[in-house]
């Protein structure tokens, strides 16, 4: 007993040679082609398949190498954000220093450490200003110059974002 032969309406993709043989088999099995006909139309496209996704796949990778941010481009962009994280540093220095573009930078910074890379510099630059309230007597004009802050209400507001005191309060707290 026969089953009909039918094609799908459509493919996944476009292959001129698949849908070449494909509707050769079917016209072919419809006129009574042996079996052998079918199985060696089955390896042929499976051949081809084969080979024509490898190859794409090979293409893809090496499209894609250049703008993969590894654990290597990943640290060194890591190292100079804590070398550099008092400078105003752009987007394209960190993507010049990850060695991909900045179209994928920030989507792979994000995906790999979990946050922005501005929100990785505030959070260094909150850090950095943490540890010198604590342990410095700088005034909180210089921790904010220390920190990246260029204004004291920007440095303020965006500590108490952080650690909902105000930079004078939590030097307070701190110390007795």
């Amino acid at each position: 007993m026969k089953l009909p032969l039918r094609l799908p309406d459509a493919l996944q993709f476009a292959d001129p040679t698949v849908f070449a043989v494909a509707g050769s088999l079917a016209e072919q099995v419809g006129l009574g082609a042996p079996n052998l006909y079918a199985e060696a139309g089955a390896r042929f496209l499976a051949a081809h398949l084969l080979l024509t996704m490898n190859r794409s796949t090979v293409q893809s990778r090496q499209r894609n190498a250049g703008n993969d941010l590894t654990d290597q481009r990943l640290h060194r962009v890591l190292e100079f954000m804590e070398n550099n994280f008092a400078r105003d540093v752009t987007l394209q220095t960190l993507a010049g220093e990850a060695g991909i573009s900045l179209f994928h930078f920030t989507r792979l910074f994000k995906a790999k450490v979990g946050v922005t890379p501005h929100r990785y510099v505030v959070l260094l630059r909150m850090q950095h200003a943490r540890s010198l309230l604590r342990r410095t007597d700088l005034s909180i004009a210089e921790v904010a110059l220390e920190s990246g802050y260029a204004h004291l209400g920007h440095f303020a507001a965006a500590f108490k974002r952080e650690f909902g005191l105000l930079p004078r309060a939590f030097r307070g707290q701190e110390r007795p």
